[in-house]
């Protein structure tokens, strides 16, 4: 099945390698601004090795 936008909540590397999101078209961070949900996020970003687009 081909979808227009899936929505998945992640806050571990682990996640992003799973759903396989840095095979996505376009990828979207989305988070709280509360301390932990940032640095929970930047922690992913970060481990991400091979260029991704961030929209």
């Amino acid at each position: 099945m081909e979808y227009d936008i899936i929505l998945v909540d992640t806050d571990s590397m682990e996640g992003f390698q799973n759903f396989q999101l840095q095979d996505a078209s376009k990828n979207y961070f989305v988070t709280s601004f509360d301390n932990y949900s940032l640095k929970k996020g930047l922690e992913v970003l970060s481990r991400i090795t091979r260029n991704s687009k961030l929209n």
